[in-house]
């Protein structure tokens, strides 16, 4: 079974280099055991108009793994149209979509690979556990985020308000297709927006609509660095935000003024409720303190304001 990687990247060569050498050590290893001097199994990077050192640096593996790497530069900005680009170059029947922080766990292709040939999905994804290599991580960051752990015993098809991370994602080509690919005015510098979300949520509930089966896969592990512009409450005031502002697009949900002024009317008493939650969940974690609350009331506060925009807009 034919299989295409996809990574698409903007200026983050410094992470790069070693998802580079993880994906590869894995697609050499499966070539060896399997005694065949052609895998099955490329890499593409996509370059999303980089002005650091990718290019450069993608070159180096296109001349010393020229059967394995391929390299596509996309202009448009944005996440989305980046996999799209990445979508058009392959000719694969199958795509897994990675991003370009992600250290593979060992076993993570022969995983997809057995699933694929199972033909139990049209779509799933895995695990992601989140990665530290930068000093500097503040106390008020709870050490479980960027990992899911929720499903990772569960193998089968995922319930309807569920969807795969597409950092860490294999699609059937055809179904990916039918769906309409990614959404350019949803992820990650849509629109000219440095964080935004919701792209694969889109797709999988589209592909859904097409009968696609979407599924997950405890065994398909990542592990992924949290860069240090995560460290900052700032970072995810407004990721918050942006995900509460295209909640109705990404679900297809009705626009309502009036939602959006009981939203904004209700954040004091729910801002209070919040405070006393969060300090109790806290507490029990031995985490309680002022800049861990404070994170916890604002950043719920600021998913709250980024809905009734939504729903203004």
């Amino acid at each position: 079974m034919n299989l295409d990687i996809i990574i698409c990247t903007y200026n983050r060569a410094f992470l790069l280099d070693a998802c580079l050498t993880s994906v590869i050590a894995q697609i050499r290893k499966m070539s060896r055991e399997m005694s065949c001097e052609m895998p099955d199994v490329h890499l593409w990077v996509v370059d999303n108009n980089s002005s650091d050192n990718t290019a450069a640096l993608v070159a180096r593996y296109t001349t010393e793994y020229p059967d394995i790497v391929r390299y596509v530069f996309e202009p448009a900005q944005g996440l989305s149209q980046a996999r799209n680009r990445g979508i058009t170059a392959s000719s694969a029947p199958w795509l897994a979509f990675l991003d370009d922080e992600a250290i593979l766990e060992s076993g993570w292709l022969a995983s997809g690979l057995d699933v694929i040939n199972s033909g139990d999905f049209d779509c799933f994804g895995g695990v992601f556990l989140a990665h530290y290599p930068f000093p500097g991580k503040p106390d008020w960051l709870a050490e479980d985020f960027g990992t899911n752990q929720t499903l990772q015993n569960h193998y089968g098809p995922l319930p309807p308000d569920k969807t795969p991370a597409g950092g860490n994602m294999f699609c059937r080509r055809g179904a990916l297709l039918e769906a309409g690919g990614f959404p350019v005015n949803l992820g990650m510098g849509a629109g000219g927006k440095k964080v935004a979300y919701g792209e694969e949520t889109f797709m999988c509930r589209q592909m859904r609509k097409n009968g696609g089966r979407i599924g997950f896969v405890p065994d398909l592990i990542i592990h992924h660095s949290v860069v240090p512009e995560k460290y900052r409450m700032g970072w995810h005031f407004r990721s918050e935000y942006t995900r509460g502002r295209d909640d109705l697009i990404i679900h297809d949900l009705p626009a309502s003024k009036g939602k959006a002024i009981a939203l904004l009317l209700s954040l004091p008493l729910i801002m209070l409720r919040d405070s006393i939650r969060g300090g109790q969940r806290l507490w029990q974690a031995g985490r309680l303190n002022a800049q861990s609350l404070y994170f916890f009331v604002v950043s719920r506060a600021a998913r709250r304001i980024g809905r009734s925009v939504g729903h203004l807009r």
